[in-house]
């Protein structure tokens, strides 16, 4: 299952409403059954374009699809089998995710110390074990002062949302032949710009990304 949401779909709807009130009434039509029938589909149409940036979001809403609010900055750790020329290996590195969600699209930015990736194609499904899966594929670019011993490179990263307070845990493969794990903890619904004023803050909390289920 995907967070596509297809806005055609709520459309057609007000269409079959709009067609289905109007044989109702009969060949005579009276001007108030047109009127409810103009006001359904537009409120129909209305609310299908709001559901892609703002109704989805929704705690409401949210309960019904499962869908988890990932939006906002996420703190961690990456740790890659990279080995630098001349033998050094990679340290563990801290690092934040940006991610930026709608209804039917996801982006997740990983910016460090020393480089930034931005997803050019990012998806996220539910796993048969009722977790979610966020996947995506990037393109990272190091800063000019560290390029003689780390290069461009792409790759691939997937990482699972659980429950509350599990955050965002999993793995990613480069064309560079490395690998290595993603573990963010922490977030926060701030947009940060940078890593170094991400890991200054101290907005972040424990991830909630799903809504509550109401007793």
């Amino acid at each position: 299952m995907s967070i596509r949401v297809d806005r055609h779909i709520a459309v057609a709807a007000a269409a079959v409403v709009w067609l289905t009130m109007g044989v109702l009434t009969g060949p005579v039509l009276s001007v108030t059954p047109l009127r409810v029938c103009s006001v359904a589909g537009s409120v129909a149409a209305l609310a299908a374009a709001a559901y892609e940036p703002l109704i989805w979001r929704w705690s409401s809403v949210r309960r019904l699809t499962g869908v988890p609010l990932l939006a906002g900055t996420w703190r961690g750790t990456i740790v890659s089998s990279y080995v630098h020329r001349g033998g050094a290996a990679t340290a563990p590195m801290p690092a934040v995710a940006r991610i930026t969600q709608t209804g039917s699209k996801i982006t997740v930015t990983v910016l460090t110390a020393e480089s930034s990736s931005r997803s050019s194609h990012a998806r996220l499904r539910r796993l048969p074990d009722q977790r979610w899966s966020l996947s995506w594929f990037y393109e990272n670019t190091p800063r000019v002062a560290v390029r003689h011993r780390s290069e461009r490179h792409c790759g691939w990263a997937d990482a699972a949302v659980g429950g509350a307070g599990a955050g965002l845990v999993g793995e990613f493969f480069t064309d560079r032949l490395t690998r290595g794990e993603v573990r963010f903890d922490e977030w926060s619904p701030t947009m940060y710009a940078t890593a170094e004023a991400a890991l200054r803050a101290a907005d972040f909390q424990a991830p909630r990304p799903f809504a509550d289920r109401r007793p």
